[in-house]
């Protein structure tokens, strides 16, 4: 007995030069609620969902090729070899297309239901969508012995285009009501427009997998039970909390916090610092430790590692928001301080060193978090924050900082999480002008592990051209924007800061 199964979700079609059409159907204490695994592979056709450059755009995660990745029936990326192919002869009627893919739902059925990719090899059609008008048009998957799935429209258009090199269509079937042992399955579309002979392929969609964490690197913290007495560990440069005034004195004695607040947390056993990105406003913490205004040597290298959460509350449907990271701003020095002149807020980065009328000035640069805009629609994954770093470097695209994404790092409200972060600066060499410039060598580095899983990874970083720039910041950021002030009051919370010349890892929490 044949069954059908609808499309969970609609095709959209985005127009650009290489469109897609989506049709869509960690490791915690004892102590810490333990969420639901987040969903893996779901298509979305909203606006904040699918398009030529992004699997899911609203969390900035991103397709390794435009236009969407696909598998062949050999298993190879963007490979040649369809799973099933038919021919459209030219036609001015619907015409019925039928692609045989058992072996497809068989994959989506064991090892996850990353969707289907439609692309045409020759030609061009228009397919009918799961809101076309006519019932009996929409896409739909037969299988053998099986129930029939839920319909559930999402509102958009009747029609999708698929062209050779010009367009893809990305899928997605809800196979949840899926029993027993799959027998026979086919995907049935209907072309409602074409020009010429168009060739329909079938491949298997090569949906990225958001991140769940991996096996924790553990580094000189593992030794240091909840990070007591870590400071002395010969190998850390400094090491706070929140509790008492000595995080201040000693150590974060440059800028402000709005409307902070202390409170001993269970979990850490440790004092956190509670900060607020007040509605109307855009700065809320620029706490700041520099090594030059502390008369030490700026390192070349270093750790930094900091527990946060996001609140319920935290996100912002008007821009993204900075957080803590490393820097090196410089700028002009006063006789007290550097005045930072490029390297954020819009001046981008030179690494050069230049002289004004007020003296030498160093362009350095910053390498700050940064947690992405919320998704205004229904998307799926909008109860995550999306995170990565806002990267102010030699090599930025523009004026204002490249994001760089965290792969597809989504991270929970209302728990916490270890984020340590490595800087290296680049080599730079002659020969050198009377300031100290030369050339930079792309051979930085920058590093991100989470919950000691490493996430973000570049190795070919110029931070500089001049020698003289080197890592002065710990730079405790939070910002609303750009230059739009939050529309609603969010909150976050941070402790136990480690800064060392080794991996620090994650605390040790004995049970």
């Amino acid at each position: 007995m044949k069954r059908s199964f609808d499309m969970a979700f609609g095709l959209v079609c985005f127009a650009a030069s290489c469109a897609v059409a989506v049709e869509a159907a960690q490791q915690t204490s004892a102590q810490q609620a333990v969420a639901p695994p987040i969903a893996q592979y779901v298509l979305f056709d909203g606006e904040s969902g699918a398009s030529r450059d992004y699997w899911n755009r609203g969390v900035l995660i991103a397709w390794k090729n435009p236009c969407g990745d696909w598998r062949d029936a050999e298993d190879r990326p963007q490979g040649p070899k369809p799973f099933a192919a038919v021919e459209l002869g030219a036609s001015t009627a619907p015409q019925v297309v039928r692609l045989e893919a058992t072996e497809l739902a068989r994959f989506w059925l064991e090892r996850g239901n990353t969707g289907a990719l439609l692309r045409a090899a020759t030609g061009y059609c228009e397919l009918a969508a799961r809101e076309n008008t006519d019932a009996q048009l929409r896409p739909r998957l037969e299988v053998a012995s099986m129930n029939r799935s839920t319909y559930r429209p999402q509102g958009v258009g009747p029609t999708c285009q698929l062209g050779a090199g010009s367009a893809n269509v990305a899928m997605q079937f809800d196979l949840s009501a899926v029993r027993g042992k799959l027998k026979k399955a086919t995907i049935v579309l209907h072309a409602t427009a074409q020009r010429g002979k168009c060739v329909v392929e079938l491949m298997r969609l090569d949906a990225p997998a958001i991140h769940t964490g991996g096996p924790a690197k553990l580094g000189l913290a593992k030794d240091y039970p909840y990070d007591k007495d870590i400071a002395k560990h010969p190998d850390v440069l400094f090491a706070t909390d929140f509790s008492g005034s000595e995080w201040r004195k000693l150590y974060f004695t440059e800028g402000s916090v709005s409307e902070p607040q202390f409170a001993e947390d269970p979990l850490l056993r440790s004092t956190y610092l509670r900060g607020k990105l007040l509605k109307g406003q855009t700065g809320s913490c620029s706490l700041d430790y520099r090594w030059s205004t502390h008369g030490q040597p700026e390192p070349e290298e270093v750790y930094f590692r900091y527990y946060v959460m996001f609140e319920e509350d935290f996100g912002s449907l008007v821009d993204g928001n900075k957080m803590p990271g490393l820097a090196g701003r410089y700028g002009l020095w006063n006789g007290r301080y550097w005045e930072p002149a490029c390297g954020n807020g819009g001046s981008r980065t030179t690494g050069l060193a230049s002289m004004g009328s007020r003296g030498k000035t160093l362009c350095g640069w910053s390498l700050r978090g940064l947690s992405h805009k919320k998704p205004a629609d229904d998307n799926p994954y909008r109860d995550y924050v999306a995170v990565g770093t806002y990267a102010y470097h030699v090599d930025q695209e523009g004026h204002f900082g490249d994001h760089w994404r965290w792969g597809t790092v989504l991270l929970e409200r209302g728990r916490w999480y270890c984020i340590e972060q490595y800087a290296k600066m680049n080599t730079v060499s002659g020969p050198f002008d009377q300031l100290g410039n030369g050339k930079g060598q792309r051979d930085g580095v920058f590093r991100v592990w989470l919950d000691g899983a490493v996430v973000f990874e570049k190795t070919d970083i110029r931070f500089r051209h001049n020698p003289a720039i080197k890592i002065d910041e710990v730079w405790l950021n939070w910002y609303h924007g750009g230059t739009q002030p939050a529309a609603a009051d969010h909150h976050y919370r941070m402790s136990n800061i480690v800064v060392a010349r080794s991996y620090i890892g994650p605390m040790s929490r004995p049970q």
